[in-house]
């Protein structure tokens, strides 16, 4: 008897194929079904030996429901905020993840977003398509210089050395913040300056943020300090969202900001 796999997630035919041969498959296509409701991803899991699982909530109850039978509960993401990994290592089941597989994707993005809101390409295609360009006004999107401004990478790790490299390219400089100074030979590897993070926001044009979803000391609102506080920025800075997860930036309080200030992100 093979043993069983319940797939929540998008799944290409000749790999659903492949673990056919060696496992019971249980599919749920997530992007025909959408994220298949809590209740039901316990039930489904139920007497599996493994998941593979994009995005969708993997509560405690499946391991303690399962334990001693699930063995693996693999992410096919980069994070693993969706799965109660505490209750995962309790029941002694692997959870696995996919890191380092979107760092290049993750870093063009980011770039991609920067030079959007510098040179309002966002903006500028939305009034095309509203049919309203009908002569060129010599200010109309004149946009923010690139080249030359400070870039402000707000976690360095492997996206943000990523981030860095594609930076230099536009002749950038480059500010960074992180948990921990690099490494010197990496610090100048990234052609980047290491700086506190009051210092980082007043002195950048541009600020990237790629800080990973962690636990929050009650007692320091990561969030709200990290990002928002717009008495620590100028009045004329831009911020290109790209990279961190969702849940590292209160999305709210970053609007108020936004308004009051007048900066533009994307």
């Amino acid at each position: 008897m093979k043993p069983s796999v319940f797939v929540h997630s998008w799944t290409p035919d000749d790999v659903l194929a492949e673990l056919g041969r060696h496992y019971d498959v249980d599919y749920a296509n997530m992007f025909e079904l959408g994220i298949l409701p809590e209740e039901e991803i316990v039930a489904r899991a139920a007497g599996k030996d493994g998941l593979v699982i994009l995005l969708a909530p993997v509560p405690r109850a499946v391991f303690e429901d399962n334990a001693g039978t699930l063995k693996v509960c693999a992410s096919v993401s980069v994070g693993t905020d969706n799965i109660d990994v505490a209750a995962a290592t309790e029941a002694g089941v692997l959870v696995t993840n996919t890191a380092g597989v979107l760092d290049d994707a993750v870093a063009d993005m980011a770039m991609g977003l920067l030079l959007a809101i510098g040179r309002r390409v966002v903006e500028a295609d939305r009034y095309v398509r509203a049919g309203l360009f009908q002569t060129s006004g010599f200010e109309l999107f004149w946009g923010a210089t690139v080249k030359g401004e400070t870039l402000g990478i707000i976690g360095m790790g492997r996206i943000g050395r990523q981030v860095a490299a594609r930076a230099k390219g536009f002749g950038l400089d480059i500010l960074y913040h992180n948990r921990n100074r690099l490494d010197p030979a990496l610090e100048a590897d990234a052609n980047a300056t290491y700086c506190p993070l009051d210092e980082l926001l007043q002195r950048a044009k541009y600020v990237i943020l790629l800080t990973p979803l962690t636990p929050r000391d009650p007692s320091h609102d990561q969030r709200r300090s990290f990002v928002v506080d717009a008495r620590r920025w100028v009045s004329d800075q831009y911020l290109a969202g790209a990279g961190g997860r969702g849940g590292g930036a209160d999305r709210g309080a970053q609007r108020r900001a936004d308004r009051r200030r007048g900066a533009r992100r994307l």
